[in-house]
């Protein structure tokens, strides 16, 4: 294997220097012309040693990038195979843990609909329980000779509801195995995009600079007024500096 060496050179006078221009920097006012123009000519200095530091400090920087990529490039070749069995292993684990939580809430369904079912047939038992006892009731008011009673009685609605059944909630499995941890990750997707409410939508800023670069002062009017949009388009000065 060949092994590269990166050699880093000596900042010492390149770093005593940029604290000198620092503080100069500092120092440094512009209220006319001449001082303006004097500002120039040092942010021009400021410039050409800036170019100073980047020709001293780029070479090694190239090489260690190199070093860099030559490494990462041979741990992510050692480490494809791994990981390719490990999101394997893992997806077939997540698989399982589906499952048996779908068995799970496939078997709540079924005990929920038996205690509904249940519940029908226990209330139907005793409307009918309630049926009999009326028409013994009203049978022996007719006998009595109350046979007004006797037809209230049997007119009346009988209600027997089912009995709320009790929530039926099954523990949820969780196998186990040493040094494997298991969790529920809760995700979202955007179904219908048209519906999503508004505090949940990003402004696409990237979008508005563009037309801000492209349209300058004009991309107000297409937008729109601030008060209206909310988006407000302004100039900013800046300056560049040639080192020559």
């Amino acid at each position: 294997m060949t092994r590269m060496q990166v050699e880093t050179p000596d900042t010492t006078a390149v770093a005593e220097e940029a604290t000198q221009v620092t503080v100069r920097a500092k120092q440094t006012q512009i209220t006319t012309q001449a001082e303006y123009e004097s500002a120039g000519e040092f942010a021009r200095e400021i410039k050409r040693r800036m170019k100073a530091v980047s020709e001293l400090m780029d070479p090694p920087i190239a090489k260690a990038h190199a070093l860099h990529r030559d490494l990462t490039g041979r741990r992510k070749a050692l480490l494809m195979p791994l990981e390719q069995a490990e999101r394997h292993v893992k997806g077939l684990m997540s698989s399982y843990l589906a499952e048996e939580d779908r068995k799970r809430r496939e078997e709540e369904a079924r005990l929920r609909e038996e205690a509904r079912r249940k519940a029908e047939a226990e209330a139907a038992e005793r409307r009918r329980a309630e049926e009999e006892r009326r028409l013994a009731e009203a049978s022996r008011l007719e006998a009595e000779g109350k046979a007004a009673e006797a037809d209230r009685l049997v007119s009346e609605e009988i209600v027997t509801a089912p009995a709320e059944p009790e929530p039926i909630v099954l523990a949820t499995p969780k196998p186990s195995a040493d040094g494997v941890s298991a969790r529920e990750t809760w995700k979202v997707r955007i179904v219908d995009a048209t519906k999503v409410p508004r505090q949940y939508l990003v402004p696409d800023e990237a979008a508005l600079r563009r037309l801000a670069t492209s349209l300058k002062g004009a991309a107000q009017s297409v937008v729109g007024p601030v008060a209206e949009t909310g988006i407000e388009f302004y100039p900013e000065k800046s300056v560049s500096v040639r080192a020559f």
